[in-house]
């Protein structure tokens, strides 16, 4: 192997020259900057339509084929139907059958259990 030496002021000169041409890439990157758009977006933006009833956007074919812009139903405006009065008594009522029915609920799942345990035993 034969090593060669470099002197000192020719490593600076090569370190020089590789900053010059990162800033010049750099410069060329930024001033020549492209959006890159695939493929597929292209086809995408092409397909892509506006229906001119219901100001949806859709593939061509859909528009086309199978949209139906009379399916969609605009909102009416409906009379306020009259309130409903509800009492304490309608409240307590109402709270005291969801509590028996929760119990009966409970009570079930116990005798099921001990029954499963009772087959298991013997």
């Amino acid at each position: 192997m034969n090593f060669t030496l470099v002197e000192t002021n020719m490593i600076s000169d090569i370190q020089d020259k590789n900053e010059e041409t990162i800033d010049d890439y750099n410069e060329m990157v930024t001033a020549n900057k492209i959006d890159v758009v695939s493929s597929v977006d292209k086809k995408r933006l092409n397909k892509i339509v506006i229906c001119p009833k219901c100001n949806k956007s859709m593939n061509k074919k859909t528009l086309t084929y199978s949209h139906d812009c009379q399916k969609i139903k605009q909102p009416t405006i409906k009379d306020d139907p009259k309130p409903i009065d509800i009492s304490d008594q309608d409240v307590h009522d109402y709270l005291v059958k969801q509590e028996l029915i929760t119990r009966d609920n409970l009570i079930s799942q116990r005798k099921d259990r001990f029954n499963d345990m009772m087959k298991n035993a013997f």
